[in-house]
């Protein structure tokens, strides 16, 4: 669950909302890889809090807005090893998969930090190219390839297109 104040998300979909709303983005408990809210486990939620909110709030629930995620580049590997090519994705999901992180809502994707995680592993060489495209509304782009989510968007890593070399 992400709390937004109503004011936030208005700005992010152009749409004027009012100043005593807060918005609740709901993930739902799901198997799922991108679960949505149903009808009823939203109005459930809305039956749970309307004797606790303040008389004055409205309280909007939504469901998360999804970005998928692929990544594209060249990486040299020592050995190029099934172990180190695990190693490399694992990274891309931890730094790019929702599931896998702490604060995954509205989050910055940044390309410099990714490079260092990589270059970190111990079985990665350089990395030659890294670029990432996004699927879904949920995200703007800055002109150095980081990515910066929307208060309601979680990313998730849809796919992965690395070439794996040997250093030249």
């Amino acid at each position: 669950v992400h709390v937004i104040a109503g004011s936030v998300y208005g700005e992010i979909y152009g749409k004027e909302r009012d100043y005593n709303e807060i918005v609740l983005v709901v993930k739902p408990v799901s198997g799922d890889v991108r679960p949505e809210l149903s009808e009823a486990y939203r109005q459930r939620i809305a039956d749970y809090l309307e004797p606790l909110r303040l008389l004055n709030t409205k309280v909007s629930i939504v469901s998360p807005v999804y970005v998928g995620i692929t990544v594209h580049g060249k990486i040299a590997l020592q050995n190029q090893s099934p172990e180190e090519i695990e190693q490399v994705r694992q990274v891309l999901r931890e730094q790019l998969d929702y599931a896998y992180q702490e604060k995954p809502f509205g989050c910055r994707i940044q390309m410099d930090r990714l490079y260092s995680l990589l270059e970190a592993q111990e079985g990665v060489r350089q990395v030659y190219s890294l670029s990432l495209e996004q699927e879904g509304r949920g995200a703007r782009r800055q002109e150095n390839g980081n990515l910066y989510l929307n208060e309601d968007a979680l990313s998730y890593l849809k796919d992965v297109d690395l070439e794996f070399c040997e250093r030249k």
